[in-house]
């Protein structure tokens, strides 16, 4: 047949004793919420008032404005997810768009604004990478200060910051400093 000796006797022995054997816990937990629990959970998600928020964040409103708990916020998702209310509770059928406005900046000089950032800069070893920070005048698009560092700190930025101001012998009084965050 092809089959090792071994095999065959092996599987002859344990055919004639099927066993089924469940895996994990035989008897439900203690604290096993209840029918009336998982209801209660599922009318709180479907509040027209809360459609717009995440199971998380109904989960902490409930503790702020109630003062109650129901069950974590683990819980809030599994229940959501059994009831398919994870992206079917929204009454827009779209998040809410963030209500900030960009910044117009504007320079008529030198010195006026200066933008900064840092951007990550991959090496040949692939755990490794630098960090490279950079301010730049917006008016002239001169590089005023950077420096390139194994790590992201904000000590970097400051003493980065402190030296381009000395480079530029200005004080920082009437400069406006804008961060990109990614924009």
């Amino acid at each position: 047949m092809g089959v090792p000796t071994r095999s065959y006797f092996l599987w002859k022995k344990t055919s004639n004793k099927i066993e089924i054997k469940k895996k994990g816990r035989k008897t439900s937990p203690e604290n096993k919420l209840s029918f009336k629990e998982k209801e209660e959970i599922v009318n709180v998600l479907l509040k027209k008032e809360l459609a717009d928020y995440s199971p998380r964040e109904i989960y902490y409103k409930l503790i702020d404005e109630e003062k109650r708990i129901i069950a974590s916020p683990a819980t809030f998702y599994r229940i959501a997810k059994d009831a398919d209310l994870l992206t079917k509770r929204s009454k827009t059928g779209i998040k809410r768009p963030l209500n900030r406005e960009k910044p117009q900046l504007v320079a008529t000089g030198h010195n006026q604004v200066w933008s900064w950032d840092v951007s990550q800069i991959k090496s040949e070893c692939r755990s490794v990478r630098f960090y490279l920070y950079v301010i730049v005048d917006i008016w002239s698009r001169l590089v005023v200060g950077w420096v390139l560092e194994d790590h992201e700190k904000s000590e970097h930025a400051i003493i980065m910051w402190k030296k381009a101001l000395e480079d530029q012998f200005i004080t920082g009084k009437g400069l406006t400093n804008h961060k990109d965050n990614g924009q």
